[in-house]
């Protein structure tokens, strides 16, 4: 069970596991530690023939010089592929264009819970997957 701490003035302090009552680090937040984002890496041309990542994403990728910059990559294709299915939910009235945005937002900012991600498969349709440009 995880908790998101207050805001100040916009800024998100910590996120705290209630489970283990300690600060979560950012590869338990959002999922990407070292060996993920590597593994992610060599794999960027099989995803982009499978038109999971556009050429220009792959490539960002593979030329990021850090942990950060490659979680930053990751979290805008997590954001592009949300928003994608989003635009559509929004053209058939299944979602207001403020809620789209603010989960995208949270997105790019880094979150990738088990609850988001659920609440982001609604918006899924069967059998289909976001293709990249």
């Amino acid at each position: 069970m995880y908790t998101m701490l207050p805001f100040i003035q916009g800024v998100l302090i910590s996120t705290v596991c209630r489970d283990k009552l300690r600060l979560m680090s950012e590869d338990e937040i959002d999922g990407l530690d070292a060996k993920r984002l590597r593994r992610i890496a060599a794999q960027a041309g099989k995803l982009v023939a499978a038109g999971r990542l556009t050429a220009d994403e792959a490539e960002r990728l593979r030329a990021a010089p850090d942990l950060s910059r490659a979680r930053r990559v990751v979290r805008e294709i997590r954001a592009r592929h949300a928003s994608e299915r989003l635009d559509d939910a929004v053209a058939e009235g299944t979602v207001s264009r403020q809620e789209a945005d603010e989960l995208v937002e949270r997105l790019r900012g880094g979150e990738h819970s088990r609850a988001l991600r659920a609440h982001l498969a609604r918006f899924r349709r069967p059998g289909k997957r976001p293709k990249a440009d």
